[in-house]
């Protein structure tokens, strides 16, 4: 290295911009900020406005009109801290519709940079504050925010799920933000959802994305918005791609092209949407030779800005090259001195970046340690609330069931004595799975042989069957606690059932209960020896197998929270069965 002519440093570091110039040429793009100088100026005019009145209000409304400037302009990053200036003077005077324009643009800037999680948490902000205040406007602006949120989700993974439950979210706040639009009768507000609910039944391939789209190009067409019919009129093609009606989405291709000619616009964002509509369209009807056309066409477009940038960069580069290896040839013998001057200060500043990335080093060991310690100390502390927590809801659970208990004692009638003690049970079944949730090796798991054997022995206890031995097959799994709940309450009713209908009936009770995974199932099966129900109706007894019965009912309703298969079989006794993914 001590003795590398000047012209080789000068080619490693060109080889290193070649490699790079992809990374060079997607950053340039973003530094080109072009502000819209009237937007500026009114910002400007009132953020000098709010000053001089001292008035924090006007300043919030000062921070907005910035943030809208720059975040209109692509620089996300100073739209971003505007945003949050306005939001901190406005959290403080509490809810207002102001306040939830601002989460609703911070929501957005999160929505462009591929954050959805933080774009959802705005969106959903600015809905709660939209409803505490009641205002019609605040929840058009809230319900948009987190349809953009999902629909990003979703359109990212359509592909891969193309059933996902997101879709049913966008159609959902899709309706909602219709419903408040003609409320407020804002005309184009309905337009522009009346479009977006026609594209999402288009992926679903529902005829209904015809009537919306239809109206939105009807109320365009009106208004003489030549971009926005075709952009509708791309929509349509896309729709009727979907309905299998390729000769429908041709004629809406070709007059959507004619009239954006005459437009004389050059918008990017259309012309890919045109060549994606020919693409698919010439996939759809097997001409091949077009379809490879547009796919190159659709190529060119994604990437044109970015080789016509890489191309002049690297053009460059290679001239200033070959000219300095000219001139490093013709004064090779001058530089020889210079370098080993040169490279004696090179040595003296490496000791010196050496030194000072050690010093950096040094600063970053401790930083890290005191940041180790901080998380330490507070690890114990939320250890001790979570400690505390769990001790409140045990004594809670047990206060209720107390209560209960003592309520059952003074009921005179048997029917809603039973009732009381039923509700008593299902208290006691909440109380047993959260002391196996915080008291067991694994948080917010549950053991399930040990929670099931408890639950059960308890039930059993209370109905004064203690002396019975279940049989369990239970295999040593652990539950999450938003399984294990459903899964206790349907055992408690179960167990309670048997204790009820059946036990009373045989004069040697007996119960099974195995639980058993296969693969990524939960086999649950849960039998006794009674007389059955059909043989209790035949004798006219009342159970709690009626449909309409408040045990079978939260049997039912668990069962569908759990999203299981489940079913009851009926011979020498009764037998349940259900089956659910544990994960």
């Amino acid at each position: 290295l001590k003795t590398m002519p000047a012209f080789l440093y000068r080619f490693i570091l060109l080889s290193l911009i070649l490699m790079c110039s992809t990374f060079i040429n997607s950053r340039a793009q973003q530094t080109k900020i072009h502000l819209n100088p009237k937007k500026l100026q009114s910002a400007q005019h009132t953020e000098k406005e709010a000053i001089d009145r001292k008035d924090t209000l006007w300043l919030a409304e000062a921070y907005y009109l910035y943030g809208k400037t720059y975040l209109t302009a692509g620089d996300y990053l100073t739209s971003h801290q505007y945003f949050m200036k306005a939001r901190k003077i406005l959290e403080k005077r509490g809810d207002s519709f102001e306040l939830v324009r601002v989460y609703v643009r911070i929501s957005d800037i999160e929505d462009v940079q591929g954050h959805q999680a933080e774009s959802l948490r705005y969106g959903r902000l600015a809905l709660e504050a939209s409803q505490r205040i009641k205002s019609d406007k605040g929840l058009l602006l809230s319900y948009g925010a987190i349809n953009r949120a999902y629909g990003k989700v979703w359109a990212n993974n359509y592909i891969k799920t193309p059933k996902s439950p997101l879709y049913d979210s966008i159609l959902y706040y899709n309706q909602a933000a219709e419903g408040v639009a003609y409320k407020l009768r804002d005309t184009l507000a309905m337009i522009e959802i009346s479009s977006t609910i026609g594209s999402l039944y288009s992926f679903q391939k529902n005829p209904k994305s015809f009537t919306y789209l239809e109206k939105a190009f009807k109320y365009y067409q009106q208004h003489n918005q030549t971009h926005a019919q075709v952009v509708v009129m791309q929509e349509l093609a896309i729709a009727s791609l979907q309905m299998n009606t390729p000769q429908k989405a041709y004629i809406f291709l070709t007059e959507a092209e004619k009239l954006y000619k005459k437009t004389k616009l050059e918008v990017q964002s259309t012309n890919v949407n045109f060549a994606k509509g020919y693409l698919r369209y010439y996939q759809t009807t097997g001409n091949w030779q077009k379809a490879l056309f547009y796919s190159e066409k659709l190529r060119e477009l994604d990437n044109v800005s970015f080789a016509a940038d890489r191309k002049g960069a690297l053009s460059r580069l290679h001239i200033e090259y070959e000219t300095e290896k000219k001139e490093a040839q013709l004064k090779s013998q001058q530089q020889e001195i210079a370098l080993r001057a040169e490279n004696e200060q090179n040595q003296k500043v490496f000791l010196l970046i050496t030194s000072a990335l050690l010093l950096v080093a040094i600063g970053a060991t401790v930083a890290f340690y005191r940041l180790y310690r901080k998380n330490q100390r507070i690890s114990r502390q939320n250890e001790e609330l979570v400690k505390e927590q769990n001790h409140r809801v045990k004594n809670n659970l047990q206060v209720v069931s107390s209560l209960l208990n003592l309520q059952a004692r003074q009921l005179p009638d048997a029917a809603a004595k039973r009732a009381v003690t039923d509700s008593q049970l299902r208290i006691q079944s909440m109380a047993i799975l959260h002391r196996r949730l915080y008291d067991g090796e694994e948080l917010a798991k549950v053991n399930l042989p040990e929670f099931i054997q408890e639950l059960v022995q308890a039930v059993l206890k209370t109905f004064g069957y203690q002396s019975i031995t279940p049989t369990f097959g239970i295999e040593s799994i652990y539950l999450h606690a938003d399984k294990a709940v459903p899964l206790g309450l349907i055992i408690n009713e179960l167990v309670t059932n048997a204790c009820k209908y059946a036990f009373p009936y045989t004069n040697v009770p007996t119960l099974e209960i195995s639980c058993q995974q296969k693969e990524n199932k939960l086999h649950i099966e849960i039998a006794d020896n009674g007389p059955g129900w059909n043989t209790l109706q035949d004798e006219g007894t009342t159970i709690v197998s009626s449909k309409k019965s408040f045990g079978m009912k939260l049997i039912k309703s668990q069962a569908e929270q759990l999203h299981a298969v489940h079913h009851f079989e009926q011979g020498m006794g009764t037998i349940f069965r259900m089956i659910f993914k544990v994960s």
